[in-house]
C-alpha cells in the first residue's frame, strides 16, 4: 500500500498539471465565447445560429495558441511556487548555478543534436506511416499560425520554463524521494509525454524528456534542463522553415547534418555524463 501511496504522491504534479491546463483553457475559451456574444447582442445580431457560428469562427488559430500561452504562464507560476516550497523545505535549497562556457556550448550542441536526430527518425517513420502524423501535422500546424511572433515566444521560451518547472522540476523531484532517480527520470518523461496528447508528440517528448531529466540530475540544476529545452524548441522553430523541397534534402545534404547532429547528441552526453557530482544531490 506505501509503493501505491509513493507512487501516486509522484503523479500528482501531472494530474494537477492536466486540471489546470483542463479548468483554466475552458473558462478561457467561455469568457471569450460569451464576451463575443454579448458583442452581437449589443450590434443587433442576437440571432442563436449567428452567435454559435460566430463564436466558432473567432476561435481561430492565434486564440488557440494565446490561450494555450496563458494556460502555460498559469501553470508557470503555480509550479514554480510549488518548486520553491519543495526546494526550501530540503537540508540544501536549490540554487541557480553558474555554468562555464564549455557547459553551455555542450548543452547547446546536445540540443541541437537532438532536434537533428529526431527529425531525421520522424522523416522516417511519416515516410513508412503517413497516418500517424495526422494530428500530430494538425498541433504542429496550429502553434504556427497566427502571430509568428507569439508562436516563438511561446515555443521558443514559455512553454520550455513552464514545463520544466512541471516536469523535471516538481515530478523529478517527488519521484526520487520514492525511487531511484532512473526509475524517476522514466516516470516524469513518460508523463510528459503523455502530457503532449498524441502519438509522434508524445514518443518525441518522452526521449527528450529522458534527456531533460539527465541534464537536470547531472548538473544538479533546473537552469540548465531549461536552456537544453530551449535551445531544442528555437533549433527545431529554424528548422521548419526549411522546405522538404529544397537543396538540403534532395542533394542528401540531410543525411550528412543527420548524422552529424546525432553524434552531437552522443558526444554532448557523453561530456556532460563524465562531469562529477556535487554533494549537495537536489534530486
Amino acid at each position: 500500500m506505501k509503493k501505491i501511496g509513493d507512487f501516486t504522491n509522484a503523479i500528482i504534479p501531472f494530474l494537477v498539471a492536466v486540471g489546470i491546463q483542463l479548468l483554466v483553457a475552458a473558462s478561457i475559451t467561455f469568457l471569450y465565447g460569451f464576451v463575443t456574444a454579448i458583442n452581437l447582442f449589443s450590434s443587433g445580431e442576437g440571432n442563436h445560429d449567428t452567435i454559435e457560428n460566430a463564436i466558432f469562427e473567432s476561435i481561430n488559430p492565434e486564440v488557440q495558441l494565446g490561450i494555450t500561452a496563458i494556460v502555460a504562464i498559469v501553470c508557470l507560476i503555480i509550479f514554480g511556487i510549488w518548486y520553491k516550497r519543495i526546494s526550501l523545505s530540503e537540508e540544501k535549497s536549490d540554487k541557480i548555478k553558474r555554468f562555464s562556457i564549455k557547459t553551455i556550448i555542450v548543452i547547446i550542441l546536445l540540443g541541437i543534436g537532438l532536434q537533428i536526430s529526431l527529425s531525421f527518425i520522424l522523416n522516417i517513420i511519416a515516410s513508412i506511416k503517413p497516418d500517424w502524423f495526422n494530428n500530430y501535422g494538425q498541433v504542429m500546424e496550429g502553434l504556427g499560425r497566427g502571430s509568428t511572433l507569439l508562436s516563438a515566444i511561446y515555443i521558443g521560451l514559455i512553454a520550455p520554463i513552464s514545463e520544466e518547472f512541471i516536469f523535471r522540476g516538481v515530478t523529478l523531484k517527488k519521484a526520487h524521494k520514492v525511487m531511484p532517480f532512473i526509475g524517476a527520470n522514466i516516470l516524469q518523461a513518460i508523463l510528459f509525454g503523455v502530457y503532449h496528447g498524441n502519438l509522434v508528440q508524445g514518443v518525441y517528448a518522452f526521449i527528450l524528456g529522458l534527456f531533460l531529466g539527465f541534464v537536470c540530475y547531472q548538473l544538479q540544476s533546473l537552469l540548465a534542463s531549461i536552456l537544453l529545452h530551449m535551445v531544442i524548441n528555437i533549433s527545431g522553430i529554424l528548422f521548419g522553415f526549411i522546405s522538404v523541397d529544397s537543396v538540403f534534402y534532395t542533394t542528401g545534404i540531410w543525411g550528412v547534418v543527420s548524422i552529424a547532429g546525432i553524434a552531437a547528441a552522443i558526444v554532448g552526453t557523453f561530456i556532460l555524463r563524465k562531469k562529477e557530482k556535487t554533494s549537495d544531490d537536489l534530486y
